[in-house]
């Protein structure tokens, strides 16, 4: 081969964009202040290259292509439109172009090393672009030399029909044998140009890769995970045509697979790439949070946001880059609160001991001593010990019913609790949030009960109002009416996957806030000391920076146009609600070395996180399961997901009703089960 040729766009170069066209949408920002008509500028730009091209087919009928000058000569024409407008709206379109045009990397390894080679490396383009502004793109995407470019705005022939190809074999004077064509559309790059007689290559688009087009390359379900979370109430077509959603698409799928030909494992939706599940479906998510919670922010006078540790940490960073590329909000500070360090306060009163933010069924006298260590007399462990023996408390037995815990709160009130020490941390507590927690101030949590919100309202001495993702529907607003704070929540709905994977990928690796110290006159946070292992750490980590290079990736590129790139913040999160609830196995072990820490609501000083997602999945009904796989999973998996954290579909019941109920329960979930089967037979046969 003597001439190696490559295609423009989507092949040597790309435009972050789902389709060419959705770049008209951004000039109707430069339009809106040049000519403030109710009519967009997008429209105008699609009916104006139409009727050039009606025009000119007219005019000049051998002619396979218009040029951009054209086309915009006959949008004056066409709408009435002044000569300096039409020009300066052609100026910003160029600008656009050149501006949003990145090299796609590994088709510009494929250049260097054809001129390391010594081959002649020539361009060739269906384009109505001008060859001045094909020029500036290449050069700013590192196509230093780029030789000889035939565009088809310039020959007025087309790849398309062919003929371009025809065009460059008389221009170079060498046989089509010696020419290697590279290009992304497998008929006009390959076919059109193998009729030719060119040596042809599929270099496949980006997003055809994403969207699981290329045969032979298969990308499992990445490209549909969003829709399995809207179920049957979202109509999916409408996601694609949001123009901020299919936008935010066409960004992920040019970074990943900008090499077409990456490894990709084809039992897993997400590669198995931590980076992957960052970037994409955790990225688009807390794309959509931040960008909710800054303009609720702005449309306030709150002047600045809190960040409850330690779920509160992506959160904050992608809002710090947020601030950072000049979108205006509120300052942000990383507060530390935790319902261990906070206890002093979530507990006020006695009759809130008997109503704890903890699951009583995983807990002993034992563990719950360690909760309320902060209030407790000092007294030796074995002195607790024995003083429970004799009052007929098994110090070291799990509650089975809630009476037992009663009566252990009921004993430990009586004899072992300690006011003075109860008093000494809840002083503590409120030193640290005294002074900084303000009218102006707001707060950022994950959410739900909103305990942890009252207890902080209650230290800072009035209501601090808060955002969170999702509440608890019950408790919450009970809080909220007794604290007179108030919340705003980003879902008004639970999600299926809620707590324990979400908090895990939001937090820090850091340890969590355990209690409050004076140190050198003013209050500071205890840290637990426990550090997570590497393998645990590198995960999230990896997971957190691709989110966080996402958000940055899009407001670099798109930070000044993101009202003119609309998009629901539900829309950008179902990709992450889709990989939560149906993550495949190959994905789920990603966590296999993960690690969570619930000593005060589950009594659990380390859950694993694929075992606790495969306790979760398997009582879940999840899209695409069958039936006799739904009827398995409702009845086994309840039991491996009680062995874990605790929770089951109906209230626990004490060890001998279990074993007297267990088979009739079972029996009741079979008997539930079937019918849903049967249910989803009888709708497979009237709609095959």
């Amino acid at each position: 081969m003597r001439v190696c040729e490559f295609d423009i766009f989507d092949t040597a170069v790309y435009r972050p964009l789902s389709n060419p066209t959705d770049l008209f949408y951004l000039l109707d920002k430069k339009f809106e202040a040049l000519a403030p008509n109710k009519i967009t500028f997008h429209e105008i730009r699609t009916v104006g290259e139409a009727e050039a091209r009606r025009k000119y087919g007219e005019i000049q009928p051998s002619f396979q292509d218009v040029t951009i000058d054209e086309i915009y000569q006959s949008i004056g024409e066409y709408f009435g439109l002044p000569a300096d407008v039409t020009l300066a709206m052609m100026a910003e379109e160029k600008r656009l172009e050149i501006a949003l045009c990145r090299p796609r990397k590994s088709a510009k390894e494929l250049y260097e090393l054809a001129l390391l080679c010594g081959k002649k490396v020539i361009f060739t383009s269906d384009m109505y672009l001008d060859e001045e502004t094909i020029r500036a793109i290449l050069s700013k995407c590192g196509y230093a030399e780029n030789g000889k470019i035939y565009l088809s705005s310039s020959y007025r022939m087309t790849k398309h029909r062919g003929d371009l190809f025809r065009a460059v074999i008389k221009d170079l004077g060498v046989g089509a044998g010696k020419i290697l064509h590279i290009g992304d559309n497998p008929q006009n790059d390959v076919i059109n140009a193998q009729k030719y007689g060119i040596n042809s290559v599929l270099f496949p688009k980006a997003l055809d890769v994403f969207e699981n087009k290329i045969a032979d390359a298969p990308t499992g379900g990445c490209s549909t995970v969003a829709q399995p979370a809207g179920g049957m109430v979202l109509d999916p077509q409408a996601l694609m045509d949001s123009l901020g959603y299919r936008t935010m698409i066409a960004m992920i799928a040019n970074r990943y697979f900008d090499n077409p030909f990456r490894g990709f494992d084809p039992h897993s939706d997400f590669n198995a790439d931590p980076y992957f599940v960052g970037y994409y479906p955790l990225g688009m998510h807390i794309f959509g949070l931040t960008t909710w919670l800054q303009r609720s922010l702005n449309s306030r006078s709150y002047e600045r946001v809190h960040f409850l540790a330690r779920d509160g940490y992506l959160p904050l960073r992608a809002y710090e880059l947020f601030r950072n590329l000049g979108k205006s909000a509120p300052a942000a500070r990383y507060a530390y609160a935790s319902r261990k360090a906070l206890m002093p306060a979530i507990v006020s009163d006695r009759l809130d001991f008997f109503d704890l933010p903890v699951e009583y069924r995983n807990h002993s006298p034992e563990t719950l001593l360690k909760v309320l260590k902060f209030c407790t007399r000092d007294y030796e462990e074995a002195e607790v010990e024995r003083q429970l023996k004799a009052a007929g408390i098994p110090c070291g037995r799990v509650f089975e019913r809630k009476e037992e815990y009663h009566r252990f709160i009921a004993y430990f009130l009586a004899n072992l609790y300690s006011p003075e020490e109860h008093q000494r941390a809840y002083e503590l507590a409120k030193g640290y949030y005294t002074g900084w927690m303000t009218n102006s101030d707001v707060a950022f949590d994950m959410g739900y009960s909103g305990r942890i919100q009252e207890a902080i309202c209650r230290l800072a001495g009035q209501p601090i109002h808060v955002y969170f993702v999702h509440r608890d529907e019950v408790r919450e607003p009970m809080l909220e009416r007794k604290s007179a704070f108030r919340a705003e929540c980003f879902y008004d709905f639970t999600p299926g996957m809620s707590g324990l994977i979400r908090e895990h990928l939001f937090s820090e690796a850091g340890g969590s806030c355990i209690a409050f110290r004076q140190e050198n006159g003013r209050t500071v946070p205890v840290l637990e000391d426990e550090e997570k292992k590497f393998t645990d750490r590198f995960v999230v980590e990896q997971i957190q920076r691709g989110a966080l290079d996402f958000c940055r990736d899009f407001l670099e590129t798109y930070g000044s146009y993101l009202a003119w790139l609309p998009f629901k913040n539900l829309e950008l999160s179902l990709p992450f609600e889709g990989f939560l609830s149906s993550m495949r196995d190959a994905d789920c072990r990603l966590f296999k070395a993960s690690y969570f820490e619930d000593t005060v609501y589950g009594a659990k000083a380390s859950i694993n996180i694929y075992d606790f997602l495969k306790a979760q999945y398997a009582r879940m009904v999840r899209p695409g399961m069958d039936g006799p796989d739904m009827v398995n999973r409702l009845v086994y998996g309840r039991g491996k997901l009680t062995k874990l954290i605790g929770y089951t579909f109906f209230d626990r019941i004490t060890l001998k009703e279990k074993v007297k109920k267990r088979l009739a329960e079972h029996k009741f979930l079979l008997h539930v089960t079937t019918k849903l089967y049967h249910g989803w037979k009888k709708i497979k046969r009237r709609y095959p």
